[in-house]
């Protein structure tokens, strides 16, 4: 009888166990029924822009990846919680996707998971908290007008039959013209580093993530070329324009008004597939120790220009020449010395490498 007693309450327990599961895995498929069934354009191009980046590679090597890439990513990326992410702001939305932009295309399911924390934790901040995330209206009303009337002039195009350049001549006419960027929080701790593009006398094109803090507001930023950590070459800048869901901003000397730098004679629409570039930038810089006397290693690299996209409406060209953490900012040139691109992510151990086209940038 005992025995009996004992296997009974042993099945009872199991269907409890069972029941409760149950019901756990229930909440859990309906949670993500709603999440993949909700829909909108922004989602549905969001999705689509990194497909084409994650699995874009496989496409004409391997049909059995590229299919299980394309399935595996879409599951992850359904996933978020689009609804919320579609009424915010839209720097709102920049500040949440920031510290989730380095695992997108690399890991799907840690940026899916990494864009929902980000989201649960907004939701619970008080409404004057969530309306400081509105970075860029605060950025341009404390930008001078006249800059604001007279900055499209860098973008005034001339023809130019210039000769080709070797390498040698490029690194020679522009180190002086790509820059180390720091960019440090309030307590004076450098917290990113990239590079920066001068194409005018005090202007300069770079990324956001590279001069944003996690929660989009923006760092304090010091900048100095290839000649030596000497702090007298330092200067600062602060940003003029953003956009920082297509990661393009555009920062002002406030110091030197002579920067040496490089042109942009040349559209998109011009550029050729096949055609040799060149990048210049600040690879894994942020390694070196920023206290020692050291000459900030400006990388010149060489490649071709693969294809030209189009991500979130943006122009992007894809390169196979180096592009890894802190090149981001740097310069993409042709083979004439004009600047075509702002290096902007790249892939380790791929030729999936991509910088906006610098056009883009007119349209701030």
């Amino acid at each position: 009888m005992t025995n009996f007693y004992i296997g009974f309450l042993k099945i009872i327990f199991a269907l409890v166990l069972c029941s409760c599961g149950q019901k756990s895995n229930d909440e859990i498929k309906n949670v993500d029924n709603y999440l993949t069934n909700y829909s909108s354009p922004f989602k549905k191009q969001f999705i689509n822009e990194v497909l084409i980046k994650k699995c874009s590679s496989f496409q004409n090597r391997d049909i059995e990846k590229y299919s299980m890439c394309i399935k595996d990513t879409k599951n992850y990326l359904n996933k978020i919680n689009w609804e919320l992410f579609d009424s915010l702001k839209t720097n709102q939305q920049a500040s949440i996707l920031l510290p989730c932009n380095s695992s997108m295309i690399r890991s799907p399911s840690k940026f899916s998971s990494c864009l929902n924390k980000q989201l649960e934790g907004f939701e619970a901040l008080p409404r004057d908290i969530k309306e400081s995330y509105d970075v860029a209206k605060q950025v341009n009303q404390s930008t001078n007008s006249n800059i604001l009337d007279s900055w499209l002039d860098i973008f005034q195009i001339s023809n130019s039959n210039k000769a080709s350049l070797s390498g040698e001549e490029i690194f020679k006419l522009f180190e002086k013209s790509v820059f180390m960027i720091l960019a440090q929080n309030k307590r004076d701790n450098f917290v990113n580093q990239g590079s920066a593009v001068a194409v005018s006398p005090d202007m300069l094109f770079t990324n956001c993530h590279v001069v944003l803090d996690k929660q989009g507001r923006p760092l304090e930023v010091i900048a100095f070329a290839n000649d030596s950590v000497n702090t007298q070459s330092w200067f600062n800048a602060k940003i003029f324009k953003m956009n920082s869901l297509s990661d393009q901003c555009i920062l002002l000397s406030t110091e030197k008004k002579n920067l040496q730098y490089i042109p942009m004679e040349r559209k998109t629409s011009e550029l050729n597939i096949g055609e040799q570039v060149m990048t210049l930038g600040y690879p894994m810089a942020s390694n070196l120790d920023f206290d020692s006397k050291y000459r900030a290693p400006l990388t010149l690299s060489k490649g071709i220009i693969s294809a030209i996209r189009d991500i979130n409406n943006i122009s992007h060209i894809q390169t196979d020449a180096f592009i890894i953490d802190g090149s981001s900012g740097g310069a993409l040139l042709d083979m004439k010395g004009n600047l075509i691109g702002i290096t902007t992510s790249g892939f380790e151990g791929t030729q999936l490498n991509f910088a906006i086209a610098v056009d883009e940038f007119e349209n701030l």
